[in-house]
């Protein structure tokens, strides 16, 4: 019960976070035109509206965690992913940049390991009784 109570709380904090990247990003990004400045990366927009929308059906999973088990897993693995390579960039990241992609690995690889430690179990398939002899 406890662990299933503090996954509920770790997928609304998730998916709340996931949001709000979104939001505040894609506001800077689309509403003040960002991505029309020379030299400026147009990704940004596009990867904060993946990290939007991955956030609200991760608040959707608050519903039924078994049954979203495998988006859990994913914002999991995608959080580690994201990890690994943002403290490869910051490996190679010169000066005050490097600190920044210190607390983003950080920030995500934490939230990649508490999901997928939070994971709940699949959901077990129905054996008939005769076959486990009850």
């Amino acid at each position: 019960m406890l662990r299933r109570r503090a996954l509920l709380v770790v997928l609304a904090l998730v998916g709340l976070f996931f949001v709000g990247i979104g939001v505040i990003t894609l506001y800077g990004e689309l509403w003040r035109a960002h991505w029309l400045l020379p030299a400026h990366n147009e990704v940004t927009a596009m990867f904060a509206s993946l990290y939007f929308t991955l956030g609200i059906f991760v608040l959707l999973a608050l519903k039924d965690p078994r049954g979203y088990r495998i988006l859990i897993l994913f914002a999991a693995w995608s959080s580690l992913v994201h990890a690994a390579v943002m403290a490869v960039q910051g490996a190679q990241a010169s000066g005050g940049a490097r600190r920044d992609f210190i607390e983003a690995v950080i920030l995500f690889g934490v939230i990649g390991v508490v999901l997928l430690a939070l994971a709940p179990a699949p959901r077990s398939e129905h054996v008939p009784a005769a076959i486990v002899g009850a």
